[in-house]
């Protein structure tokens, strides 16, 4: 018993030096690397002590890390060259971990929506397009004007008035007939009645467009520059569904319209979120014609409700309610580019035309819109000969 007690004090002895001289070693590398003289000796130091933790734990840290190639800056018996070949492949390792995870941020903040075909084909629902019909000739021959000459011709001009016929105005109209806060009420009552066949009963929205009064079949946002609204002056959105939709497993589905009372008229399809403007593609309708849709191959692109939690700059668009146009309570993108014409327009002459819903900030001056007319195209009428010559 007295020969092996001795040993065992030993071995105990012997493991205690041999762990208390590596932690030695550590601290005396550490005194002469990075505590200042002035505290290598003074042991009870509250800075030292401080320093000392934080250097235990980043060793700790460093040794038993699961990210590769720390373990090998913190062995003592390791040659700097290959201490500063580690360091420089975490570095770079680190640089191009920080690249990549800004291009995924940059990706998902340029392009957030992944597209996916919907394999549920009794879900294959389409809307069917919005149809905006706009007569030509839109003014009711049999409407009771007054019996003077200068009303006989200021009515059938403004209730045919946009951005193709302004130069139709004569610049001697005295502007004191009617002002300008009764021109849609003139237009609305003297505008011809829209009657017509349909092969269903669908109704149609009366609206007010750049191209003066037209009628709308299956559309949300035609509400919103309807007669009705402009008398009220309500700009809130309210809930509306006139979208028809239909499935083309259902078979062909067909709209047809006939017997119209107008002429010859200019036929716009779109979707039922939008509004046809100056600049969209039309279809002349010649008289007695019969206009017939159908849809034979449809195509449509929902979104999902997480959409919504995007920020505008993400999906780069907006959604309905979110409208920051002076215009129109609702967003769309003619809408928009409506305003940019309202703002235009502003600039060029401090007015804007009749057939923009007005909230009493701009004027509304048709003479004057009329003279800045006729002044640019002769501008750009002698600057074209200029460059002929």
């Amino acid at each position: 018993m007295r020969k092996h007690r001795p040993q065992q004090i030993n071995l105990q002895h012997d493991s205690v030096i041999r762990v208390s001289g590596r932690e030695k070693l550590r601290q005396a590398n550490f005194n002469s690397l990075f505590l200042p003289a002035k505290f290598r000796s003074d042991s009870s130091n509250k800075a030292k002590k401080i320093v000392e933790n934080i250097y235990t734990y980043l060793m700790m840290f460093l040794e038993n890390s699961s990210i590769h190639g720390l373990k090998y800056l913190t062995p003592q018996n390791r040659a700097v060259s290959e201490r500063l070949l580690w360091l420089g492949l975490i570095f770079a390792c680190m640089v191009g971990a920080a690249l990549f995870s800004v291009s995924t941020w940059r990706r998902y903040q340029d392009n957030p929506t992944v597209i996916s075909m919907e394999r549920d084909y009794k879900a294959w629902n389409t809307s069917f397009p919005s149809v905006t019909i706009c007569p030509h000739n839109k003014y009711n021959n049999s409407a009771k004007v007054e019996n003077r000459k200068d009303v006989q011709d200021v009515i059938p001009y403004l209730v045919n008035a946009s951005y193709e016929n302004f130069h139709q105005l004569k610049d001697s109209l005295p502007e004191e007939i009617f002002p300008s806060e009764q021109y849609m009420e003139l237009i609305i009552n003297n505008s011809l009645r829209f009657i017509h066949v349909t092969d269903a009963d669908y109704p149609f929205t009366t609206s007010i467009t750049e191209m003066g009064v037209c009628y709308t079949y299956f559309s949300n946002i035609a509400i919103y520059n309807s007669p009705e609204k402009w008398r009220s002056g309500n700009w809130t959105i309210v809930k509306n569904n006139n979208e028809l939709h239909v499935n083309p497993l259902q078979g062909e589905f067909v709209f047809r319209l006939w017997n119209m009372s107008s002429g010859s008229k200019v036929v716009y399809f779109h979707n039922a979120f939008e509004v046809p403007d100056s600049s969209s593609h039309f279809m002349d309708l010649k008289y007695l014609h019969q206009l017939t849709v159908k849809v034979v191959v449809s195509l449509a692109i929902h979104s999902t409700e997480g959409v919504r939690s995007l920020s505008e700059s993400q999906r780069k668009c907006r959604f309905l309610e979110e409208s920051d146009l002076h215009i129109s309570p609702v967003y769309s993108y003619n809408l928009c580019r409506m305003q940019c014409r309202v703002d235009q327009a502003m600039r060029l002459c401090g007015c804007v035309p009749h057939f923009y819903r007005n909230k009493g900030k701009w004027q509304v001056d048709l003479i004057l819109l009329y003279i800045r007319y006729t002044e640019r195209q002769k501008h750009a009428t002698k600057k074209h000969l200029a460059a002929g010559m």
